[in-house]
């Protein structure tokens, strides 16, 4: 099985798609997906009130965050607060940098460089 998208029913999904677009380098190719850089992971960000929004900001970002490669944690943490993230929390130990951001959305993002990665 290949994982083709995971879902988030959100306040705001046409600002939070633009957003991520502008940052996070995502394309929409959908009303309601972005896909990332890759082309091969997509994200469905929709607004359904027939089920429970959940409170993104509300929630701990260890319970539920959304974790992408980075070549420069500390930079693109910089980059992102500059376009109105907020820094949660950085970790630097040998062989694993982290930092874990929050979109203007509410939205836990995790920037991380392993020494040894995870995907092959």
């Amino acid at each position: 099985m290949k994982l083709e998208h995971v879902g988030y029913n959100v306040k705001e999904p046409r600002k939070l798609m633009d957003w991520w677009c502008a940052n996070l380098g995502f394309k929409q190719v959908h009303p309601a997906f972005i896909v990332d850089s890759t082309g091969q992971m997509a994200i469905e960000f929709y607004r359904n009130d027939a089920a429970p929004i959940p409170d993104w900001a509300a929630m701990d970002a260890l319970a539920m965050h959304i974790a992408f490669l980075s070549d420069d944690v500390d930079a693109d943490a910089a980059r992102l607060v500059a376009a109105g993230a907020t820094l949660l929390d950085t970790v630097h130990k040998p062989g694993f940098d982290m930092a874990m951001l929050r979109d203007p959305f509410g939205m836990a993002l995790q920037f991380v460089k392993r020494g040894e990665p995870i995907l092959r």
